[in-house]
Parts: C-alpha cells; sequence; structure tokens
C-alpha cells in the first residue's frame, strides 16, 4: 500500500518513507538484519530509515529498496518522491526554528484534529502580532524569542490551508486577563479569539478562576489526531527542559480524559459567555 504524503514537508516525507520500506520488507519476508546485508548498510541504519529518524535520505536509498524488495515501478517513483521531499526546505526554513519544533510545526500542520490546553499566555495560532511583539520586550534575546513573521506564516498554513483542521482550545482566565503589550493590545487579542471563536471548525474555551483546581491543571499539553495513517494520535508537551511526545495508548487516553472532564461545564464555558459575564472587554 502507498501512503500518500498531504504535505511534502521534511519531516513527514521521511516518516511516510520509513513507513512505506518497512512495509515493502515485511511483504518481502525479509528481517532487518538480511534487508541491511543485501543493501551493504548496517542494522542501525535500516532500523532508523524505517523509524523516519535518519538524518538523510539519499536516491541510492530508495534505489536499493526497490531492487531488493522487487518493488513496481509506482512504488519506486513514489519513494524517489519522497527522497527528493525530504531533502527540500520546509517553509519555516528561513526561521530560527529548532529540529524539535520544526517536527511539531509539520506534525500540527498534518492534523486532522488538535485539542490544546494553554495557560497562563494565549497559544501561539492565536496571538496577534502585537502580542507576539509584546512577548518580546519580557524576553532574553536569543532565548526563545518568538518570531511574528513565523507566527503569521505558521497561523496561515494551519488555519488557512486547504484542509484545516477541528480545533478545541481551552485557555485559562490568566491568559485573558495578564497584560502583554498593554491594555490595547490586551483588548485586540481578546477580540481576536472572540472572532476566531465564531469559525465553524475552532472552538475557544476558557477555564475561569472560580473554577478551582482542574484536571487539566498540570499542562499545558497538546493532542493531535490524524486520520491519513502517517502518525498515531500524539501528545505534545513542552516544558523548560525541551519537548517530547507521547502516543502510547495509555498515556494518550490519560490526556483524552482530562481534556474531557477540563471541556465540560461548570469547569469551562465558551469564550463569549465568559467575556460577557466578566465585562472583560467593558
Amino acid at each position: 500500500m502507498i501512503l500518500e504524503c498531504m504535505t511534502h514537508s521534511p519531516y513527514i516525507s521521511k516518516v511516510i518513507y520509513g513507513r512505506q520500506v518497512q512495509g515493502f520488507r515485511k511483504r518481502a519476508g525479509m528481517s532487518v538484519a538480511a534487508a541491511g546485508r543485501k543493501m551493504g548498510i548496517s542494522e542501525s541504519k535500516v532500523r532508523k530509515q524505517e523509524a523516519g529518524t535518519n538524518e538523510a535520505l539519499k536516491l541510492p536509498d530508495a534505489f536499493a529498496a526497490s531492487v531488493i524488495y522487487k518493488l513496481t515501478g509506482e512504488e519506486t517513483e513514489h519513494l524517489i518522491e519522497l527522497v527528493e521531499a525530504a531533502d527540500s526546505h520546509g517553509w519555516y526554513h528561513d526561521y530560527d526554528v529548532s529540529p524539535e519544533f520544526a517536527h511539531y510545526i509539520e506534525m500540527e500542520g498534518a492534523a486532522s484534529t488538535l485539542h490544546i490546553v494553554g495557560q497562563g499566555l494565549v497559544f501561539g495560532l492565536f496571538q496577534t502580532k502585537d502580542y507576539v511583539d509584546g512577548l518580546k520586550t519580557n524576553l532574553i534575546p536569543g532565548k526563545g524569542v518568538p518570531d511574528s513573521g513565523l507566527r503569521v506564516e505558521r497561523q496561515e498554513t494551519v488555519l488557512n490551508g486547504a484542509n484545516p483542521p477541528e480545533i478545541v482550545y481551552i485557555t485559562d482566565e490568566a491568559a485573558l486577563r495578564r497584560e502583554v503589550g498593554g491594555p490595547e493590545v490586551m483588548q485586540a487579542q481578546v477580540r481576536r479569539l472572540l472572532e476566531m471563536s465564531e469559525s465553524e471548525n475552532i472552538e475557544i474555551l476558557v477555564v475561569p478562576f472560580a473554577s478551582g483546581m482542574y484536571s487539566s491543571i498540570p499542562g499545558p499539553y497538546r493532542t493531535m489526531y490524524f486520520t491519513d495513517g502517517v502518525f498515531p494520535t500524539t501528545v505534545y508537551l513542552e516544558s523548560l527542559h525541551g519537548s517530547h511526545y507521547e502516543d502510547a495508548d495509555k498515556v494518550v487516553q490519560h490526556y483524552e480524559e482530562a481534556f474531557q472532564e477540563t471541556r465540560q461545564p461548570p469547569i469551562a464555558a465558551p469564550i463569549k459567555e465568559f467575556i460577557d459575564a466578566s465585562n472583560l472587554l467593558a
């Protein structure tokens, strides 16, 4: 089976390439060790290719797989396309993006559904340019300072692409009351959130201070769902020590349950109801 690449982004192309060659190897009834011997590469390299974690793909890799696994012309051509896509630059290449965050950006763009729990600050997909500029004034230059150009392109790619995802975004009252850039910037930011919540594919909820402790308070986290078979449902976690992904069923289920409990009233409320009740824009 050929997995279609919904986006020709480098990281996702490598992942799809890995899934494909693993499937072709198993179809040929060949072990990892045997495949490595026939292609003249180590078992470690075969495993990395199949996992999509190797640093680079080369055309000889695709041609060797074609010969060893006796691929059809169509299958070989598909591998060649994936190698070329994996060697290209993502749209974010011109920005100072770490490899880890680049992987997240590509997965976010490929997701069919996003469940987002954010706390303290407005989530990047929904930030206005002035809000981003306000964040810069409180961060050390070069230490994770947000780039408004990157934010704009990321928003355009995810929110205004051909197949925008279904998004449920849960934020907290602190994020809406914490002044970033001054009162006028925050008023505009809140209005932006209200406007986005009117989109058919976007639901924005707020957890008021009055809700006290709730299931998702150890957050933030994001759960990404996919329909194309490229990735399993994945939870993305960020901390001061870096980021990591969780896709084990038990872990994903834990976050899904916490999300659903947080999403329900009386814990969270639609952003319009919260703003009307709190007179936040008065």
